[in-house]
């Protein structure tokens, strides 16, 4: 690990060791209802989630070329996690090219969290117990959602479309120090408008608009101190983001199986939320005084624009199958008090199932992601992979799965650069990502039940694990507790 400032030019060496457990127990309700018309529907959803962690956790700084004092910490972090979920959706058609659905959610989270800090005494050489590093907190969130949304067929089946509108309501509270969390409302319009060329052909036109709530490590205003040149805090004046993303879309279907579909799109991002860094030769903290301190907090940044184009391909060949999905894109950031910055990467993914038999299968899944530009610098690129094996038992009502992530390489590198007016700073953190599992699934009945439809982000996003830890700031505690609400169905 490396800084360096004007005032000071430092080198050190970083030794973090971490333990995380992690159990939750899902519980889920559901209730169909069907009637005589067709495609008319009630669906109701609850869902339950009780989570408890620990994440205990050790972290000692060395400097190699300066006479500053070795720091360190040790934590321990139980947090408890309570989500419920209660979801109504109705499904009315008209006629036979329009009908229109409506419902409503609710998502309830209940956070309470702990951490229990000692850091190191410069002057003995021993770990004691910090009062000033060690907290408790309370998080409560409460999302309430609600949709209309329209099908419907024109100009004799020339067009298929959908529109509709989001209403969500946000909710926010805790007992941060000195904080009142506010409270908004977020109506998200979307539509999209289809054409088949042909049997095989279609192309698309999409608009949605979209809403990321700051989580609560964002918002959580502790000032995390266990490195007394690298310190952290969250902002609870952080505003949600607001996109706006285009797509035109074509799509190809073959007789053998095999579908592509290839994108064009502009994402226009407004409060953008991003780690932002800043280097004070003094900063005071709770009648304490730090010397060449990096602050690291999150901020709305400006507004991000992404311009670029998606591609997804599915190909069976006999037993086996190929699914890949590659992303490119230029990205620009802009910040009023900053220089405008720009920058490509991409994200290119594989998969690989082979069927040994009706009731056995193994899949083999790779994925890479660039490195990106944030308004100070790159956040990292990185590579994953896993491998998976199912087998079905009684007639496909039973099954266990084993799967495998990273298995050949304990850690991931993590490089990060960040730089400012009067300091540049650079990482190099090495992530254990390597882990083994089991699954066993067991399903009775034959009734069906909708699954909830993903948004045109969840439809995009990148959903493999990202190494956590990749800010510039050196021994930020880890909270428990865990999990983003969400409202309302995708439109």
């Amino acid at each position: 690990f490396t800084q360096s400032a004007l005032a000071v030019d430092t080198s050190s060496r970083t030794n973090n060791t971490s333990r995380f457990s992690d159990n939750t127990i899902d519980f889920s309700l559901a209730y169909k209802k069907t009637f005589s018309q067709k495609d008319q529907e009630l669906d109701i959803l609850i869902n339950e989630s009780l989570g408890s962690n620990t994440n205990d956790y050790t972290t000692q700084q060395d400097y190699t070329n300066v006479i500053y004092p070795s720091t360190g910490s040790i934590g321990t972090n139980p947090g408890a996690d309570k989500e419920t979920v209660i979801q109504v959706d109705y499904t009315q058609p008209i006629t036979k090219t329009f009908s229109f659905e409506t419902g409503a959610k609710a998502t309830i989270e209940n956070i309470n969290n702990t951490v229990n800090t000692q850091t190191l005494d410069t002057t003995t050489g021993v770990y004691a117990f910090n009062p000033l590093q060690s907290y408790s907190f309370q998080y409560n969130s409460r999302v309430y959602a609600y949709y209309l949304s329209a099908n419907f067929t024109l100009f004799d089946d020339f067009l298929d479309g959908k529109a509709g509108l989001r209403d969500e309501y946000t909710s926010l509270s805790s007992d941060f120090p000195n904080t009142i969390l506010p409270s908004y409302n977020t109506l998200a319009p979307s539509f999209v408008l289809s054409h088949k060329l042909d049997k095989t052909q279609s192309i698309k036109i999409s608009y949605s608009y979209r809403i990321q709530r700051p989580n609560y490590n964002s918002l959580n205003p502790f000032d995390n101190v266990a490195d007394p040149h690298n310190i952290s805090t969250g902002n609870p004046d952080l505003k949600p983001e607001f996109g706006h993303n285009f797509e035109l879309g074509y799509n190809k279907s073959f007789s053998d199986g095999a579908n592509i579909y290839f994108a064009g799109f502009y994402r226009y991002t407004t409060n953008d939320i991003q780690s932002f860094t800043t280097f004070a030769p003094e900063l005071t903290i709770d009648g304490t005084t730090y010397s060449d301190v990096f602050l690291s907090e999150q901020a709305n940044i400006g507004k991000q624009i992404d311009e670029g184009a998606n591609l997804f391909a599915s190909l069976p060949a006999g037993k086996f199958t190929f699914r890949t999905n590659m992303f490119f894109a230029n990205r620009e950031v802009e910040d009023p008090g900053l220089a405008t910055v720009n920058g490509f990467y991409y994200r290119m993914n594989l998969n690989t199932s082979y069927e040994f038999a009706k009731d056995l299968a193994a899949e083999f899944f790779i994925n890479y992601r660039s490195s990106q530009v944030t308004i100070q610098g790159t956040n990292p690129g990185f590579v994953f992979y896993n491998f998976a094996v199912r087998k079905q038992l009684w007639k496909r009502k039973a099954s266990i799965g084993l799967t495998a992530a990273n298995p050949f390489n304990q850690y991931v590198d993590v490089r990060t650069t960040t730089y400012g007016s009067n300091f540049n700073q650079s990482a190099l953190r090495e992530i254990p990502l390597r882990s083994f599992g089991i699954s066993l699934m067991y399903k009775f009945g034959k009734m069906e039940f909708k699954k909830e439809k993903p948004t045109e982000d969840q439809q995009d996003n990148d959903t493999t694990p990202v190494p956590v830890g990749t800010t510039p700031a050196t021994g930020t505690a880890p909270a428990g507790g865990g999990g983003t609400p969400g409202g309302g169905r995708g439109q």
